[in-house]
């Protein structure tokens, strides 16, 4: 894997799937962070600029560009995993959802604590058929950790933690986004070119965002694209156009990348789940799922995830974030997408594993793409936690 920052020059803006149609809606919000495949296409288009032209790339003539970025229809080998925050050296990745963040902040930190795992023999929620539960045994106020955002080090004790429920709940340190970025409002009217005049009826109104300067010290903060590709491919590229009016940002390319399960990490979450027999399996990127909060390997019947070679899963239970929609402009057919349902990342699943085939789940969870489309543009990433 590689790793690639990118970070804005100046103001940015990325669109959500409502309207903004000239004269008909007068104010628009956008999204952060954007969704992964704005990012990668952003990516590919920095590429064909920099080593080719758009022209060669619809003919698909030239091969190395082909191999690397592939054509309008198809895909090349230029792979991401998805897209992650930074500030300074450190990585921050998306809360797990089986989490809660209290709202009262100590010594000036907000944390979270985990949802403890709890089996229900009597069912007395209607609405939920299973078994199990996740649970809180603590009376205070709290919010979702949906949209939270963690240090990679914080991260990594909630993939491996215990499930024993006489266990102390561990907490972690917690980060919304307002603590790298703020919007500023920009109030416009479209003028006649001819003319110079403003037109009737055309006043808007846009957030657009920026991070802050006190977070983004030494100009270090922005976002982490990890990339499936092996080798330094952007390296002659400084700029790319992302996002809303096609805003400048600079490209860093990193030799290092961090390895976020390590090898002392895995055999911790292996000795775990052969204790418990239960694993988590962990969206670090938005997924979408051909049954909504479930992916298309799920049997509804059986209520198992079928992972090939012999492995099937019993779904425990499930922390899911809400959907949100996606979509994108057609470049062949010159027509937006069909939109599709994404849950978010952060979203958790519980499934039974058995003892004897432990280290083979958790290799094959990390392997499996978790996304039943655009796999290659970020969405699906997971890690397999307990």
């Amino acid at each position: 894997m590689h790793q690639i920052k990118i970070r804005p020059v100046d103001t940015f803006f990325f669109r959500n799937h409502q309207s903004m149609n000239i004269g008909e809606d007068a104010e628009a919000s956008g999204i952060f962070p954007p969704h992964p495949q704005t990012v990668y296409g952003a990516l590919r288009s920095a590429y064909i600029h920099r080593y080719s032209d758009f022209g060669t790339f619809c003919k698909g003539t030239d091969e190395n560009l082909k191999a690397f970025a592939g054509t309008p229809e198809e895909c090349g080998s230029f792979q991401i995993k998805g897209v992650l925050l930074y500030d300074q050296e450190k990585l921050y990745c998306p809360l797990p959802l089986d989490y809660l963040v209290k709202n009262q902040l100590e010594e000036g930190k907000q944390k979270a604590y985990s949802l403890r795992l709890k089996r229900d023999p009597d069912k007395n929620l209607s609405s939920d058929s299973s078994h199990w539960k996740l649970v809180s045994d603590r009376q205070e106020k709290t919010t979702s950790s949906d949209g939270i955002y963690v240090a990679m080090e914080e991260w990594k004790k909630t993939v491996v933690r215990e499930m024993d429920a006489s266990t102390s709940v561990e907490e972690v340190v917690v980060n919304t986004l307002d603590k790298w970025i703020c919007s500023e409002v920009k109030v416009g009217i479209a003028r006649n070119r001819l003319t110079g005049m403003s037109e009737e009826g055309m006043f808007y109104q846009m957030d657009f965002l920026r991070f802050r300067q006190e977070a983004s010290k030494n100009e270090t903060a922005g976002l982490s694209i990890i990339t499936n590709t092996e080798g330094d491919s952007f390296k002659d590229i400084s700029l790319l156009r992302l996002g809303g009016r096609n805003r400048p940002w600079l490209i860093e390319s990193v030799s290092k990348t961090p390895k976020l399960i390590s090898e002392s990490m895995k055999k911790n979450i292996v000795n775990t789940i052969e204790e418990t027999g239960i694993a988590r399996i962990i969206l670090l990127s938005p997924a979408i799922w051909k049954y909504g909060n479930r992916p298309s390997c799920w049997n509804e019947a059986s209520n198992t995830l079928e992972l090939g070679n012999n492995f099937s899963l019993e779904v425990v239970t499930a922390a899911v974030g809400r959907g949100h929609l996606v979509g994108g402009w057609d470049i062949v057919e010159r027509r937006p997408k069909k939109r599709a349902l994404a849950v978010s990342a952060g979203s958790v699943l519980y499934v039974k594993v058995p003892k004897d085939k432990v280290l083979s789940v958790v290799e094959a969870v990390e392997k499996h793409n978790w996304s039943d489309d655009l796999q290659n543009q970020g969405y699906g990433w997971v890690v397999c936690g307990c």
